[in-house]
């Protein structure tokens, strides 16, 4: 996509995302080096002070960085670079446990119809010892419980072989550890007990149907009763 003379107001903002826009198309890929401000400011007929600002805004986002007397160039993001500045957002948001479980809500059912059409039998053998563990874990033992239903969840999201899918669930974990621990706190385990089962059988049978189905009402049916248990508790 070819840069455009700016005509309109809001002029930094303007600058800001068509130089964004470079980045997110890959016209300026990660590792070069970028034009100058001299140059920017010439092809898109502003000042450098403007292109400089925008150029401000793309080192606070992390997406562009200065080297001394090298000139600026695309951030090559690893994976750990992309995971530091996302998990910190994460972090200080502190999302509602209600908001995370409808989340997971909609995310997990999808996750788990494309897991059966695509989990190999390896795959589907841990999803099954997780969830034994899972069930044969003693309720005073929340660390080990978090820790297997963790496990189950993620090695669903790792059977659709889907590296953003995977990606997303890693960047969620330490929410993800913070929200079962709140859940098992407040509901037990035998919800998890009984749809873990449910779902490995929907899996191993390669059938997205029943997977998508029991994952839906497994994590619907902890929403409904953790908001009613939670709505009881506040009346008392």
């Amino acid at each position: 996509m070819a840069l455009k003379k700016i005509k309109k107001q809001n002029i930094s903002d303007i600058v800001f995302e068509q130089l964004q826009e470079q980045i997110i198309n890959g016209t300026w890929e990660p590792g070069s080096k970028i034009p100058s401000e001299t140059a920017l400011s010439e092809e898109l007929g502003v000042s450098r002070i403007t292109v400089r600002n925008a150029f401000q805004r793309l080192i606070s986002l992390g997406l562009i960085e200065a080297k001394q007397g090298g000139g600026t160039f695309v951030k090559d993001f690893t994976d750990a670079d992309a995971l530091g500045y996302i998990q910190p957002l994460l972090a200080y948001a502190k999302p509602n446990i209600n908001y995370f479980l409808e989340f997971r809500a909609v995310m997990e059912p999808e996750m788990a119809a494309l897991a059966a059409q695509k989990a190999t039998e390896e795959q589907i053998d841990a999803m099954a010892r997780f969830a034994d563990e899972y069930a044969k874990t003693d309720l005073s033992d929340v660390d080990r419980l978090v820790s297997a239903d963790m496990a189950f969840h993620f090695s669903v999201a790792e059977a659709t072989m889907n590296p953003i899918i995977i990606k997303i669930y890693e960047m969620l974990r330490e929410i993800y550890s913070t929200n079962l621990e709140q859940v098992i706190g407040s509901l037990g385990v035998d919800i998890g007990v009984k749809y873990h089962t449910m779902i490995v059988d929907s899996i191993r049978s390669h059938d997205p149907v029943s997977s998508r189905r029991h994952m839906r009402q497994h994590l619907q049916e902890t929403l409904r009763l953790y908001q009613a248990k939670n709505d009881t508790e506040a009346e008392s």
